[in-house]
């Protein structure tokens, strides 16, 4: 049973990895051109989630019987995601505004880089966590 978490877990991982690409690159591609770090996380955030929950929905995850259906699913995965972007694009802005004013970081793109990553594996598994119950019905702790 804990293999079958960990296989899921990392084929999760790997669906998330890319979708965390395409969140990332769009996230620096915003802030490099000045958007504000909270929108451009957001921006990004939300493309990578609809590719991660159209994959991992077909590749990671089995559709319990009886489990919502997939509009009422998809809608209640958006709305998690929409608190959790907001609460990670807040932490996100926070933390790359910390790093910039201490002098820590002195390229404000850099500054969002590192905030974006440390911000990361919090979100991957609350995220891989959720879509379990959402799809199959029970928390994928083991």
């Amino acid at each position: 049973m804990i293999y079958g978490h960990f296989r899921r877990l990392s084929h999760f991982t790997v669906l998330s990895g890319i979708g965390w690409c395409i969140d990332f690159g769009l996230m620096l591609l915003l802030v490099s051109n000045e958007l504000p770090v909270f929108a451009s996380n957001a921006v990004g955030a939300v493309a990578a989630t609809i590719f991660v929950y159209i994959t991992a929905q077909r590749h990671v995850f089995k559709l319990a019987e009886n489990r919502l259906g997939g509009s009422t699913r998809f809608m209640a995965y958006a709305g998690y995601q929409a608190i959790v972007i907001l609460i990670a694009s807040f932490l996100i802005d926070a933390a790359a505004g910390i790093l910039a004013e201490t002098s820590l970081v002195d390229d404000p793109t850099l500054a969002a880089a590192v905030a974006k990553i440390s911000v990361t594996p919090l979100t991957l598994y609350s995220n891989f966590l959720f879509m379990g119950w959402l799809v199959e019905g029970r928390l994928s702790w083991r």
